[in-house]
């Protein structure tokens, strides 16, 4: 697969997959496939439930599981065409997430630009790892342990001091006056 990811291109590939799909799911087994098929759901079937049993897990929960296949096993043969199959609908799943990848740090890019007034704030919440939400989970409670940082720094910094009525800033002052003369030179 090519690097392109415009939306056309990803549109266009996913609905070859897709047509790939319907036409194995209609006619691409052969009796002989598919009682090799139940063969290897069966085999694979007793090895779940084998370790199912051995892990001591309750038997009757792995009872419900479907019938399904080994996958390692079909991917061994190179002739098989559930091979170009998976590897597409690989290719379609790295294609899907690579978009969402890309669209959501340009979701947070775009959202960050408008905190341009707070770098450090911007700064957690860009580095925040993007979860089932955009910032992640909990960005509430790194927000308000960031204020409560700040509101901490502010108490801890020294306090500017005003000039007393007494002092040389007071003199200088009256020094700078334009009226003022000074020493002959």
């Amino acid at each position: 697969m090519g690097c392109d990811k415009s939306p056309r291109s990803i549109a266009k590939k996913l609905r070859k997959l897709q047509k790939q799909l319907e036409r194995y799911e209609r006619g691409g087994s052969s009796s002989s496939t598919r009682r090799s098929r139940t063969s290897q759901s069966s085999r694979m079937s007793s090895r779940v439930r084998q370790a199912s049993t051995s892990r001591s897990v309750s038997p009757g929960l792995m009872d419900n599981l479907p019938e399904s296949q080994d996958i390692s096993e079909d991917l061994n043969t190179e002739d098989s065409p559930d091979t170009k199959i998976i590897e597409g609908l690989s290719d379609g799943g790295r294609l899907l997430c690579g978009v969402h990848y890309t669209q959501s740090t340009s979701r947070r890019t775009l959202i960050g630009a408008a905190l341009k007034f707070d770098k450090k704030l911007q700064d957690t919440m860009i580095m925040a790892p993007i979860q089932t939400l955009l910032f992640g989970e909990g960005l509430g409670d790194r927000i308000s342990q960031y204020k409560s940082l700040q509101r901490s720094a502010a108490e801890l910094r020294p306090k500017s001091v005003a000039p007393t009525a007494g002092s040389s800033g007071n003199k200088e002052s009256k020094r700078n006056n334009l009226n003022f003369r000074g020493p002959p030179r």
